[in-house]
Order: structure tokens, then C-alpha cells, then sequence
């Protein structure tokens, strides 16, 4: 039986749903919450960085990056600084403590990764990335051309919040 698209396509959902659960379990042993990884990420590569600029480039709204910063300094992950020239603005820096907890998930997020490719060389990694670029390249159109994954992701949520109003819509006025 030859191997069909569908068939690819699935096996790739069926990967990605199980690298997400290792992730899961992973992030849930060093106590860190969804999410919280690339957010501290972004903090250590932007020190000094703004909520605003962490909303802006997750694509999450203000009040959840609100919830999420008000936790990691609660916890004495990050620490948040008035702007010297604007004391309504709020800097974010990385705590010593915060450096260890995100180089233990990352370490943990790594081992995840690592199990995934174990058994593959560098060529055979370099050819599916290579072939994954492609399939990618095939469906980026215009409309998302350039747009990073937190914005895909956001899209995706937004599309799934609409059909859900579209549905209940439909339930009352068969009521």
C-alpha cells in the first residue's frame, strides 16, 4: 500500500502531539508552566525588556504576560525595575535563580529533543529539516509568509474561539 499524504501528514500531528505531551511532563517536573520557557527565553536575550514587548512578541495578551510576571517574581525568577525615564514602565530582568531554573528546563527540554532523534546522523537530520522547510515553504502563502510561530499559534486560538461563538450562535436560535 503506497504511502499517502494523509498518512505523512498524520504521523507528523501524531509527533508533534507526542513531543508536546514529553515537553509537558517535562516542564511539569522542574515546576514550570506552559509557556513560561519561551517567555524567559525572551527575557534573558532582551534584558531590560518591557511586558509590552513580551506581549508583542508571544502574541498573548498583556494581562496574561501580567499573570505569568507577576508569578516568575513572585517565585524570585525575574525581578521587575522601574524605567529611570519612565517610572509607569516596567523592566524585566533575569534572576540568578531564574538562570538555573531555565537551564534546568532547557536541560529537560533537550533530553526530550535528544530522544526524539536518537539513532539519526547529522545528514539524515539535515535532510528532514530540509524536506520539513519545504513542506512549510509550500503552504506559506502571502498571508503567512514571515510570521512566527507565536503568531500561528495565536491565529489557530483565534480561529477555534470564533467557530466556538459560531456555534453557540447556532445553538440558541435552534432553541
Amino acid at each position: 500500500m503506497p504511502i499517502t499524504y494523509r498518512k505523512i501528514l498524520q504521523q507528523l500531528n501524531k509527533l508533534h502531539l507526542l513531543h508536546r505531551i514529553y515537553i509537558q511532563r517535562a516542564a511539569a517536573r522542574n515546576q514550570a508552566y506552559f509557556g513560561q520557557m519561551p517567555l524567559l527565553e525572551y527575557i534573558i536575550e532582551h534584558e531590560g525588556c518591557t511586558q509590552k514587548d513580551l506581549a508583542d512578541f508571544l502574541h498573548i495578551s498583556a494581562p496574561s504576560v501580567a499573570v505569568t510576571v507577576k508569578r516568575l517574581e513572585r517565585d524570585g525568577v525575574i525581578q521587575r525595575a522601574s524605567d529611570e525615564k519612565d517610572l509607569r514602565c516596567n523592566r524585566l530582568k533575569i534572576t540568578q535563580a531564574g538562570l538555573a531554573y531555565v537551564a534546568a528546563c532547557r536541560q529537560s527540554f533537550d533530553g526530550v529533543d535528544a530522544l526524539a532523534f536518537r539513532g539519526f546522523s547529522d545528514e539524515e537530520c539535515a535532510a528532514l529539516y530540509g524536506y520539513l522547510q519545504r513542506l512549510t515553504a509550500n503552504l506559506e502563502t502571502d498571508e503567512f509568509r514571515e510570521r512566527s510561530v507565536f503568531s500561528l499559534i495565536d491565529e489557530d486560538e483565534r480561529f477555534h474561539a470564533g467557530l466556538q461563538i459560531q456555534e453557540k450562535e447556532e445553538e440558541k436560535k435552534r432553541d
